[in-house]
């Protein structure tokens, strides 16, 4: 069985919907990234603190 692709989508298109697996697609992607931004700030100030 082979499978088709889905056609892409613009990111304005995903990201105003209100779809239940484009929700769930958005929710994932902003959390990982929140979550590297704020492990980056925290090794920064543990680098600013290192050396007082």
């Amino acid at each position: 069985m082979v499978l088709a692709l889905a056609k892409a989508r613009p990111v304005w298109q995903i990201m105003f919907s209100t779809h239940h697996t484009d929700v769930g697609l958005l929710y994932l992607v902003f959390s990982l990234l929140a979550m590297f931004i704020g492990g980056a700030m925290a090794i920064a100030l543990r680098v600013e603190l290192f050396a007082p």
